[in-house]
Parts: structure tokens; C-alpha cells; sequence
């Protein structure tokens, strides 16, 4: 079992960042599905995790798959929020 370090974080900064080791095969919606309970926004939001150095929206696929990286920050976005509108 590989683990990675990353940052996750609110887009609008109301939960300030926080480093958690994970698994490279955690999946994605695990991931923003904890973020999003843990930051406070309600789960009736829909929410996204976009990768900082990239600007990509992850929405399938695990942190491997996604090419996140050690020390990359996840920014969880609520879908429509700062001009994102899902597709």
C-alpha cells in the first residue's frame, strides 16, 4: 500500500487546508465525499475536487489514476460555484 500526502481544502477558504496521508487507490468520490462532511457543506450540495496544478475537475478513478501527486492540494468545489458549472 502506497500513500501520498495531500492538501484538501474549501475553494472559497472557509475550511482552511489540511494534510492527510491516503492510499494512491483511494477513490475519488471517497475522497470528496469525506471532504465535504468534514469541511460542513451539507451533503445535498454537489460538490467536485479539482486538482490545484492542474485545474482539473477529478471525477472518477482514484488518486492514481487521476495523476495527483504527493503534495498536490485538492480544492473541493461546489458545483456551480466560481464560474464552475458541471458538464
Amino acid at each position: 500500500m502506497e500513500t501520498i500526502t495531500v492538501i484538501l481544502k474549501t475553494a472559497d477558504n472557509t475550511w482552511k487546508q489540511e494534510l492527510f496521508d491516503l492510499d494512491i487507490d483511494t477513490p475519488i468520490d471517497v475522497i470528496r465525499d469525506g471532504a465535504q462532511e468534514k469541511s460542513g457543506i451539507p451533503s445535498t450540495t454537489p460538490c467536485d475536487l479539482m486538482l490545484n496544478r492542474t485545474n482539473q475537475i477529478l471525477k472518477n478513478g482514484t488518486l492514481s489514476s487521476s495523476g495527483v501527486k504527493s503534495g498536490d492540494t485538492l480544492v473541493l468545489v461546489p458545483q456551480g460555484e466560481f464560474g464552475y458549472l458541471a458538464k
